[in-house]
C-alpha cells in the first residue's frame, strides 16, 4: 500500500537549492519503498524548479506565511492532512514552537518530525531558556517524534533552548549532488561559459562569494577584504552571486573603496554550479556573522574542487578543517581574510591540493545520497541500504551522526 509524507517547508522555491536538491533526492529514493512525496511550499515553485523536479515523483502544494499560526494557515493545513493522510510529516524553515504538531497529532499522522535548518544570531549557543518557557516550549512540542538538525551546532542549541527533549535531538548532515561539481571537462566548459557571461578575462583569478546580500553574510568584510587584495595582486576578481535588500549599499561601498574595475556583481542566479559560478572560481569565501545552520553554499564550492575560506561561526567550522581543506577566519576580520585569500591565490600548488581535499571531504561526508538516507531510515521509511547507495571506502556514519529514539516502525 502506497503511503505519503508530507513535507512543510517555510521558503519561496524559486532556485535551485540544498532544500530542492535535498527534497528531489527524498523523492528519488522514497519512490524505492512505494512512498509519495507532498511539498508544502509558501508559495508556487518558479518554472525551473517544477522542472528539476519533473523525474522525481512530487506533488507541490502551498500554504502561505507559514510561520504566522493564523487560522488560515491552520485550515489550509487541515485540508491538506485530510486529503493526503500523510504517515509522516516533516516541516522545515517555520520554527520548532509552531501549531503544526499538535494539529497533524490530531488528524492522526503518526510521525512528526521538525527538520531544522536555521542559522542563529551570533552567540544565540551560550544562552539558556528559563524554565517557565522551556516547560510551555515542551507543551507545544510534545507530539513531535524528533527533530533532525543539520549540524552539532544546530543539536547543540536546540538542546540549550530546551523545548524538546535531548533523546528527540538528532544531527544528520546536508548534503550536495558529488555528481554534478565533479572537476573534468563539463564543469570546465561551465566556467568558460561563466566568464564570457560576464566578461571576466582569462587572467583574472575569481575569488567568489555566493549568498544572500544582507549584513549577517558579511559582505562589507567580503569588500574590505578585497581592496587589501588588489592592492597586492591586481589579477584578483571577486564576484558576488546572489541578491537581497542591501545590494545598492554593497555596490555603493565598491565604488567607495575604488575597487569596481575588480568585482562582478552577478545578481541571483538559479543554480550555481550548472551556470559556472562555482567551476569558474579559485576560492570561495563565506564570511558570514552570525551562527550559520550549515553552510550549503561552502559545501557545493567544495564538491568543485575549490577551497573555502570561511568565518569560524555556527556549524561551519564541521565543514571547513582548517588549513585542510579551506581556512578558517574570525568574523569581521578582512585582514586574516585577505592574508589567507592571498595566500591561495599565490600558491597554486596549496590551491589545487586544498581543492583536492574539499572534494574528497564533501564525497566521503556530504554526499546528498546519503544524507537523504539517513534521514529516512530515521523516519522509518527506509528499511535495507539500497543497491550501491552504500560506499565502501568510509562509514556512512560521518554524515549521520544521529543518536537516541527510532522514530516510525515500518
Amino acid at each position: 500500500m502506497t503511503k505519503t509524507m508530507l513535507y512543510i517547508i517555510g521558503i519561496t522555491p524559486n532556485k535551485i537549492g540544498g532544500t530542492e536538491r535535498f527534497a528531489r533526492e527524498l523523492a528519488l529514493q522514497m519512490v524505492e519503498s512505494d512512498w509519495n512525496l507532498v511539498l508544502c511550499f509558501e508559495t508556487v515553485p518558479a518554472e525551473r524548479v517544477r522542472q528539476y523536479f519533473d523525474t522525481a515523483k512530487v506533488t507541490f502544494e502551498v500554504i502561505g506565511e507559514q510561520c504566522l499560526p493564523g487560522i488560515k494557515q491552520c485550515s489550509q493545513l487541515i485540508k491538506l492532512i485530510l486529503r493526503y493522510r500523510p504517515t509522516v510529516l516533516v516541516y522545515a524553515f517555520n520554527g520548532v514552537l509552531s501549531f503544526i504538531p499538535w494539529i497533524a497529532a490530531f488528524l492522526g499522522v503518526r510521525t512528526i518530525v521538525y527538520n531544522d535548518n536555521s542559522s542563529r544570531p551570533f552567540q544565540t549557543a551560550r544562552t539558556s531558556t528559563r524554565a517557565w518557557k522551556r516547560a510551555l516550549g515542551r507543551l507545544i512540542t510534545f507530539p513531535l517524534d524528533g527533530v533532525i538538525c543539520v549540524s552539532d551546532f544546530v543539536s547543540q542549541c536546540v538542546c540549550k533552548e530546551g523545548w524538546v527533549r535531548q533523546d528527540k535531538v538528532h544531527t544528520i548532515y546536508n548534503g550536495v549532488d558529488i555528481h554534478r561539481g565533479k572537476p573534468g571537462g563539463a564543469t570546465q566548459t561551465r566556467a568558460i561559459r561563466f566568464r564570457k557571461m560576464f566578461a571576466i578575462a582569462d587572467d583574472r583569478k575569481i575569488v567568489l562569494k555566493v549568498s544572500w546580500l544582507v549584513p549577517e553574510k558579511g559582505i562589507d568584510t567580503f569588500l574590505y577584504a578585497a581592496r587589501l587584495v588588489v592592492a597586492s595582486e591586481p589579477r584578483a576578481h571577486f564576484v558576488i552571486v546572489g541578491a537581497g535588500p542591501f545590494s545598492e549599499k554593497y555596490r555603493k561601498l565598491s565604488h567607495e573603496l575604488g575597487i569596481e574595475p575588480n568585482v562582478t556583481w552577478t545578481g541571483a542566479l538559479v543554480d550555481p554550479i550548472e551556470e559556472g559560478a562555482f567551476p569558474a572560481a579559485s576560492v570561495a569565501c563565506q564570511l558570514s556573522t552570525w551562527q550559520e545552520a550549515f553552510g550549503f553554499t561552502i559545501v557545493e564550492a567544495m564538491s568543485c574542487g575549490v577551497p573555502v575560506i570561511a568565518t569560524r561561526t555556527g556549524g561551519i567550522p564541521e565543514i571547513v578543517r582548517d588549513g585542510a581543506n579551506g581556512f578558517l577566519v574570525p568574523v569581521n576580520d578582512p585582514t586574516s581574510t585577505s592574508e589567507r585569500i592571498l595566500r591561495l591565490l599565490g600558491d597554486d600548488s596549496l590551491r589545487t591540493k586544498m581543492g583536492e581535499v574539499a572534494r574528497s571531504d564533501v564525497e566521503q561526508v556530504f554526499d546528498v545520497r546519503e544524507t537523504v538516507r539517513g534521514c529516512l531510515e530515521r523516519l522509518g521509511i527506509l528499511r535495507p541500504p539500497l543497491p550501491g547507495l552504500i560506499k565502501t571506502d568510509h562509514k556512512r556514519s560521518k554524515a549521520v551522526r544521529s543518536t537516541g529514539m527510532e522514530m516510525g516502525n515500518d
